[in-house]
């Protein structure tokens, strides 16, 4: 279990350097973030949990906040900055 755990521990910040070199830190940071929505979504469909108005109201603005930063009115992403933050989700995944 120990051995695991390093393999994914290092998966994890090798995703990590990849979105930073591909896209600015900044996205990079914000993909690693969005682990606890990620959960949120796997779990409703993996597990069937339910969610309750509390939860959908803040995953939803979780959600939206990060399509803000990401996608927002002043940035310019190009396909690097796409497989950059794709390497960042990629990270989340793995931790």
């Amino acid at each position: 279990m120990v051995v695991a755990s390093g393999i994914v521990l290092s998966l994890n910040w090798l995703f990590f350097f990849q979105a930073i070199e591909n896209t600015s830190v900044a996205n990079a940071t914000l993909s690693y973030y969005t682990s606890p929505a990620l959960v949120v979504l796997l779990s409703i469909l993996f597990l069937k949990e339910r969610l309750n108005m509390r939860g959908a109201i803040s995953l939803s603005l979780g959600v939206l906040g990060i399509f803000i930063m990401i996608l927002g009115p002043n940035k310019d992403i190009d396909s690097e900055g796409i497989t950059g933050i794709i390497y960042g989700l990629i990270q989340v995944i793995s931790s």
